[in-house]
């Protein structure tokens, strides 16, 4: 099931993005803050599921890149 929304718990504070990208941009400013980031989740339908394999590549990717 595609997800509609995605989530990212990092310094304590739960925060949402539309988009992969905008999840890696808030995960880049959570590393770039010295902050942890304690949860990444996708939400469905269903409600919220660890991100898929493909997700993950896909995230690993785009911070990847934002951190280059």
């Amino acid at each position: 099931m595609r997800p509609d929304a995605y989530l990212i718990v990092a310094a304590g504070e739960v925060l949402h993005a539309p988009t992969l990208a905008e999840l890696a941009e808030i995960a880049e400013c959570a590393i770039a803050a010295g902050d942890r980031i304690e949860l990444l989740r996708a939400r469905t339908a269903g409600g919220w599921r660890l991100l898929s394999h493909e997700e993950s590549q896909v995230f690993s990717r785009l911070l990847a890149s934002r951190l280059d």
